[in-house]
This record gives C-alpha cells, sequence and structure tokens, in this order.
C-alpha cells in the first residue's frame, strides 16, 4: 500500500480513515515543485504517470476545501516544506531541545565531586523526594553550627516541603534534631521503589 511520499512521513491511506490523500499534480512544473518539497529523493524522478499520493497534513488549510462530503484542493495549493507538517511540530521540536541539549552540555562544568555538589545535584533531578543534606568539610575543619532550609517540590503532592538539615548533628538541640529525624524517616518512606 503506498504512503505518503513526504520525507519522514508514513501516513497510509486506510478505508473509512479520516485522513484525506491527494494524487499528485498532472502538469508538470507543479509537480516538480511537489515532488521537490517532499524531501524524498527517491520520488524526485518519478514519471508523470507513477501515482504518488500527499497527506493532508502537509498543506496549509486555507488550500484544503471541505464540502459535504468530499475534500478538494484549490488550484493553487502547493504543501509545506517536509519539515513542516500541519499538527506535528516534532521534528522543528527535536531540532529546537537537540540544540538545548548540545548548549547545556557544552556550558556545563567538569563532573560533581563534593559530596554537596552531588546530593545538590540529585535533589534537583529527583524533586519527588525530600532530602537531608549533610555539609562535611573537606579540609578537616569544624563545621559551622549553622541551620540551612531548602525547599523541595514534591511532584506527587505538588507542596512545598522544607527539608531541614543541620550540620552539626552532635550539638543540635532536641527540637531541630526530632525535626531533623521526621525528614530522614519521610525520605526513607517515599525513596522506596513502588
Amino acid at each position: 500500500m503506498a504512503c505518503c511520499i513526504f520525507n519522514g512521513c508514513f501516513n497510509k491511506p486506510f478505508p473509512c480513515g479520516t485522513l484525506v490523500f491527494f494524487n499528485l499534480p498532472k502538469d508538470e512544473p507543479r509537480r516538480r515543485k511537489w515532488l521537490q518539497l517532499s524531501g524524498n529523493e527517491d520520488v524526485q524522478n518519478l514519471p508523470a504517470s507513477a501515482r504518488r499520493l500527499v497527506c493532508e497534513n502537509h498543506f496549509e488549510e486555507r488550500y484544503v476545501r471541505r464540502q459535504f462530503h468530499r475534500t478538494t484542493l484549490a488550484r493553487d495549493a502547493v504543501p509545506m516544506d517536509y519539515r513542516k507538517r500541519k499538527g506535528d511540530s516534532s521534528v522543528i521540536q527535536i531540532d529546537e531541545a537537540l540544540d538545548e541539549i548540545t548548549d547545556t552540555i557544552k556550558e556545563e562544568e567538569a563532573p560533581a565531586t563534593d559530596k554537596e555538589e552531588i546530593l545538590l545535584t540529585l535533589a534537583i533531578e529527583e524533586a519527588d523526594y525530600e532530602v537531608l543534606i549533610e555539609h562535611e568539610p573537606s579540609d578537616g575543619s569544624e563545621p559551622k553550627d549553622d541551620l540551612e532550609t531548602h525547599l523541595i517540590e514534591d511532584e506527587e503532592s505538588c507542596d512545598e516541603r522544607e527539608a531541614t538539615e543541620c550540620k552539626q548533628n552532635a550539638d543540635c538541640s532536641d527540637d531541630l534534631a526530632r525535626e531533623s529525624d521526621e525528614v530522614v524517616e519521610t525520605f526513607e518512606v517515599d525513596a522506596e521503589p513502588s
């Protein structure tokens, strides 16, 4: 069964299908233009007698005329470039996403080696968990006695929860220690595989 000749389009005509297909024009200049816009190298030199189809996704709405149970094209109808399809901008979106990923990779520094950076990265990527981050100085000095609070969005409940941590577990007050224990317990429950 023949499918749409446009590069990357695999739509096929089905009996009782909802997608409309059009034959290539019979006049040679328009036919060549349609074949060129298809982006399909295999059909560029088709003889005029070859029956090939183009699906309606490659035409702007202004060219498609729907009357009763019949769909026709305007005489001056020209399909869109093969990289653009009505209702499907996935090709353009994929190209943009690849460019963005490439730029992000180039901008990133060397992988994080510090324990705190790794945990922060995990907290950003896995935002559906509450994360307790322990600060351990790498230079061997005593940790500072201060408290940090990070807000992490919980995707399951769409609420923001506070993940409270203490840099010095031994010197925390009982209230802070209990609060830290609760966060660790919540983390352990949420981290279990479902």
